[in-house]
């Protein structure tokens, strides 16, 4: 079975320039998770 990274995505949505997007897909698989946390968010 191949490793599976686990990748949370917080306040940044960004695919084409995340490091830690490309640090994850070189484990294998990606299990992206995003929480939706609106009093996080700045107005």
């Amino acid at each position: 079975m191949p490793d599976t990274a686990i990748l949370w995505f917080r306040r940044d949505l960004r695919l084409t320039d995340n490091p830690a997007l490309l640090r994850a897909t070189e484990a294998g698989r990606v299990l992206p998770l995003y929480i939706h946390a609106p009093e996080e968010e700045t107005p």
